[in-house]
């Protein structure tokens, strides 16, 4: 089946953790955080990080002050690296700070959490083979009465001049997944390669552009491609096909940050149960 292939997300974090982890990153992640779901919004807040990955933006959560953060992941290197970052915090944090190993895909898992005021899972319910219904579970603990739903999954892109589809990608990303050492050197190659390419098009220096390089979630320019080329399983869908979706079950609408018109990238979505 399909969903077997999987890529390791864990340990491709827990190579940045090793290699590219630092204050700057971490400071980059609470200020993405802190744009999505408001400066205050945590302050005192139960915060449910759903594929925490890293633990980077769980720890983010205690420093835009969560009262108490649960994070928890299906990949177990995903879970180690965690577990490795709450090591490395201060006693403070770390006494607010939970990390489990659990699958978004089961209901019951999730109901055993209980409510959070802020249910956050940002590029990860995408990575499931099963999206819609992940969405479903994840929505489980949210607080009733105002509990925000923040998550972020891939737009869905029709493939032009230049620019690859989504079906399109979902077959490299396949292809790496399944291939040996050689094929994803080769895909992680060519991705690289096409990346320095478009910044020198555009005048940019790619040195500099690695060096500096910010994601929403502190990664590093070369794991980031990694991720990008590797992850699968992957899905997508557009920003219209979600927000129907969340409404259809209940849920207001905060706000929505689209993606980059024909982009890769991540729809952002902030919802609430009234």
């Amino acid at each position: 089946m399909e969903r077997e292939l999987r890529f390791g997300f864990g340990k491709n974090w827990d190579d940045f953790r090793a290699k590219a982890l630092n204050p700057e990153r971490i400071d980059e992640a609470q200020r993405a955080l802190a744009a999505l779901v408001g400066p205050d919004a945590l302050r005192g807040k139960t915060f449910l990080d759903i594929g925490c990955g890293s633990g980077l933006m769980s720890l983010a959560a205690l420093r835009l002050g969560a009262a108490r953060v649960v994070g928890f992941d299906y990949d177990p290197d995903s879970v180690s690296c965690s577990e490795s970052v709450r090591a490395s915090a201060t006693a403070d944090e770390r006494s607010r700070w939970t990390v489990m190993r659990g699958s978004a895909l089961d209901p019951d898992f999730v109901k055993t959490l209980g409510d959070f005021d802020v249910v956050y899972s940002w590029g990860v319910l995408h990575h499931t083979g099963q999206m819609w219904k992940a969405i479903e579970t994840a929505m489980l603990p949210v607080r009733p009465g105002g509990g925000r739903f923040v998550i972020a999954l891939y737009n869905k892109v029709h493939g032009r001049l230049g620019v690859f589809s989504s079906e399109s990608w979902h077959a490299i990303k396949r292809a790496y997944v399944s291939g040996g050492e050689v094929r994803r050197g080769a895909l992680l190659g060519a991705f690289s390669t096409w990346r320095v390419a478009v910044a020198l098009s555009e005048l940019r220096s790619p040195l500099r552009e690695m060096r500096e390089y910010k994601s929403s979630r502190g990664m590093s320019w070369f794991h980031d491609a990694v991720d990008w080329v590797g992850g699968f399983p992957y899905e997508y869908a557009t920003v219209e096909e979600v927000e129907r979706f969340l409404l259809d079950r209940g849920l207001r609408k905060v706000k929505t940050v689209a993606a980059p018109t024909n982009g890769w990238g991540n729809n952002e979505f902030v919802f609430e149960r009234p």
